[in-house]
């Protein structure tokens, strides 16, 4: 149903272009435990500004840390009220119809309905994890991580 798990070095082999592509924070650019977004992601994340239209898109309630992963990785994060998965959230978006969008995320209920939703392609990437993780991001981890499993069946 959502196929298989990305790593970012799978994902990069792929040789991603010509997509508007929406791009996560938490569990994708770092783990919810990380205060700074690793060398290497950026690195990847450089990659694909080259070949296309990335802007970050989280629902993390830390406005802040949203802003300040955008900018260590030199992209623009769309600001709305909404959120994933609610489709309102292109509104904010100013962006080049004409590409085909692509969600890269780690959660089926958020980054997968969303995709859905505005009929864009998935990457499921596999999570990075802290361990400063906070207990509950874990604890949904968990049920993210079974509710895929049940869904790989389908």
């Amino acid at each position: 149903m959502f196929g298989p798990k990305y790593t970012w070095e799978s994902l990069m082999k792929e040789n991603v272009r010509g997509y508007v592509i929406l791009l996560d924070v938490d569990g994708v650019l770092m783990a919810d435990g990380e205060e700074h977004v690793p060398e290497h992601i950026r690195s990847y994340v450089e990659t694909l500004k080259q070949n296309n239209d990335v802007y970050v898109v989280s629902n993390t309630l830390y406005v802040s840390r949203r802003e300040q992963a955008a900018r260590e990785v030199g992209l623009p994060y769309i600001h709305t009220q909404h959120r994933k998965p609610s489709k309102k959230v292109l509104e904010a978006l100013k962006y080049d119809t004409s590409k085909q969008l692509l969600v890269i995320g780690d959660k089926i209920l958020t980054d997968g309905i969303f995709a859905k939703r505005i009929r864009a392609r998935l990457v499921l990437l596999e999570r990075r994890l802290s361990h400063n993780d906070r207990f509950v991001i874990r604890f949904t981890y968990l049920v993210e991580d079974f509710l895929y499993w049940v869904l790989s069946f389908f």
